[in-house]
C-alpha cells in the first residue's frame, strides 16, 4: 500500500507576526519566507530544507532565537506528481537530497 504522505523535509520557522493582507498573525504557522523567516540549512544559505529531524533541531538550539519551531513537512502522495511537474518548470535543483528529489523517492 502506498502512503498517504511524502515526506519533503524539515524547516526550521519563526512563526508569523505579520497581520497585513489578513494574515493571522503570530498564530500562523507557514513554511513560506514571505511569510516567515526560514533558517538556511546549508552554510550558503542557498537551502532552506534539513534531511533529518535532529539536524534541524541542532541548527534549532545553535541558533538561539527564540520562537523558532522545526516544522516536518509533507505533501499528499497523490499531489506529488503535480508538485513536481510544477517544479520542473522553475530551475529547481533535482539532485540528490533536493526538494524535488526527496519528493520523488517518497
Amino acid at each position: 500500500m502506498e502512503p498517504g504522505y511524502a515526506l519533503a523535509g524539515y524547516l526550521v520557522a519563526t512563526r508569523s507576526e505579520r497581520r497585513e493582507n489578513g494574515l493571522p498573525g503570530p498564530d500562523l504557522v507557514s513554511m513560506s519566507e514571505c511569510v516567515v523567516d526560514l533558517l538556511p540549512a546549508d552554510s550558503d544559505g542557498r537551502d532552506d530544507w534539513f534531511d533529518g529531524p535532529r539536524e534541524a533541531e541542532v541548527a534549532r538550539e545553535q541558533d538561539g532565537r527564540p520562537g523558532l519551531h522545526v516544522l516536518g513537512v509533507g505533501f499528499a502522495a497523490a499531489d506529488v506528481p503535480g508538485l513536481l511537474a510544477d517544479v520542473a518548470t522553475d530551475e529547481w535543483d533535482f539532485s540528490a537530497g533536493s526538494l524535488p528529489e526527496r519528493l520523488a523517492r517518497h
